[in-house]
């Protein structure tokens, strides 16, 4: 098995930095999704309700996917 150092520390630290759907979202816990908004530099407040919290990760996702795009 040779795999990449960088897919070794994706696998490691669980660094899932590409865009999941709005399903894949409702289906994580508001932990995941908080060290899943982390990935993208976004800090989340887990006071929030779940729908919320997924809901801004779609928005900033977006974003993001966007300026770099252009």
């Amino acid at each position: 098995m040779s795999e990449s150092f960088s897919d070794f520390l994706n696998r490691v630290f669980d660094l899932d930095t590409k865009p999941k759907s709005k399903k894949d979202l409702t289906k994580m816990s508001k932990v995941k999704l908080e060290k899943y908004g982390r990935s993208f530099g976004i800090e989340l407040d887990r006071r929030y309700t779940k729908d919320t919290l997924v809901e801004q990760l779609m928005k900033a996702v977006r974003y993001r996917v966007l300026l770099v795009q252009e």
